[in-house]
């Protein structure tokens, strides 16, 4: 039995994937991530061993990558976590970069006023 008002006052829980890419980035507050190929298959890299501070050297092969999720759900998983507002994300010379809202924060500041097109 669960109390109405403790039902509704529960966040969603996250899934995994997203649980995961959340932690990450709020631990890596200097990197950023695009949307793109070649970043999101870092990332999923990256996650199997989140605890290293710097990002693993990439084989000449993205392939051969060894990751704990897809690229796909990576990718959707910063997609949902930008959605729900637990990430931030800034747009700058054209492109959109996805990080945790400490790392944005950070770049916000380091860029030069005018030079970003949008930050949430």
């Amino acid at each position: 039995m669960v109390r109405i008002d403790d039902l509704t006052n529960q966040p969603e829980p996250l899934p995994p994937s997203q649980r995961m890419v959340l932690k990450f980035l709020e631990t890596h507050t200097d990197y950023v991530f695009t949307m793109s190929k070649d970043d999101v298959s870092l990332l999923a890299h990256w996650l199997q061993t989140p605890d290293r501070a710097e990002p693993p050297r990439p084989p000449a092969n993205m392939e051969e990558f060894e990751r704990p999720f897809s690229e796909s759900t990576v990718k959707w998983a910063l997609h949902k976590l930008y959605k729900s507002d637990a990430i931030a994300a800034v747009k700058f010379r054209g492109r959109r970069y996805y990080g945790s809202k400490v790392a944005i924060q950070r770049a916000l500041q380091k860029t030069a006023p005018g030079e970003d097109d949008a930050a949430r």
